[in-house]
């Protein structure tokens, strides 16, 4: 188990402004199930995409929001340690962070 620590916590449930993502998915844990795992994530991300541009976030920053999370469909080595339990995405633009 990864642990956070008491100001990423506090950080993750301060107040946000503009458009955020959260996406919770079950994680299989097995390297033959880790296909099904990459599917739902893509799926997942594209109704992300879509909710996001049907509020009226412009494409281009909809796809830099997207594209750390979009990297991980193709990461083996991410989906081989995933864990067994679930994934859990906090996406919000970088210049949130700043």
């Amino acid at each position: 188990m990864i642990g956070i620590r008491p100001e990423e916590l506090k950080a993750l449930a301060a107040p946000r402004t503009g458009l955020c993502v959260s996406i919770y998915m079950p994680v299989h844990g097995s390297q033959r199930d880790s296909m099904q795992d990459v599917i739902r994530l893509n799926n997942l991300l594209g109704q992300a995409h879509d909710g996001l541009s049907a509020r009226g976030m412009r494409q281009t920053e909809i796809e830099a929001l997207l594209e750390e999370p979009r990297a991980l469909e193709t990461n083996s080595l991410f989906w081989r340690f995933a864990g067994k339990k679930g994934l859990v995405l906090l996406i919000e633009p970088k210049a949130l962070h700043s």
